[in-house]
């Protein structure tokens, strides 16, 4: 099992990929917003990345201009060349996901909180948890790419 979990961990390249994309949304959202920090959370926060895995980032720090500022911020990813897929918006929160057409048609997720968002906190206690019990990631690795092989990952499909 550890020989395959090896297998499906992200290669240097995609590693870097991934952390080429957050670093360049974390360049757009200090345009519209100061104080806005760019982390991740999922799979990416907890080392648990596999290939198929999405890139889940939140946006922390937006403040009371999210509402305001979400649109435009959305069509500056566009110009960019991501390819923007869903959204959602509340006076407090934001979600958008996209696409990268030019990294494999990478999914990216992003959460955008005015304040501190509960999604990191979440990710900070699954990492914790997976540091306590080195022997579970492995098996985590082995499960998702069996989900995503079965197309069974994604619960909005029935997953």
């Amino acid at each position: 099992m550890l020989a395959h979990s090896g297998r499906t961990m992200l290669k240097e390249e995609e590693t870097s990929q991934r952390n080429s994309v957050r670093g360049n949304i974390q360049m757009i959202c200090n345009y519209f917003w100061d104080d806005a920090v760019v982390k991740k959370y999922g799979s990416g926060a907890y080392g648990t990345s596999v290939p198929s895995s999405d890139v889940d980032l939140v946006v922390e720090g937006c403040g009371e201009s999210l509402s305001a500022m979400f649109y435009p911020f959305c069509m500056e990813l566009e110009n960019l060349g991501f390819i923007r897929t869903g959204e959602a918006i509340t006076s407090t929160d934001a979600f958008v996901k996209l696409s990268d057409p030019t990294r494999s048609r990478l999914d990216i997720n992003i959460t955008l909180t005015a304040s501190r968002s509960p999604a990191r906190a979440i990710a900070l206690k699954v990492k914790k948890m997976l540091d306590m019990s080195p022997s579970v990631a492995p098996v985590y690795k082995i499960l998702r790419t069996l989900l995503t092989q079965c197309k069974l990952k994604d619960a909005t499909k029935g997953g």
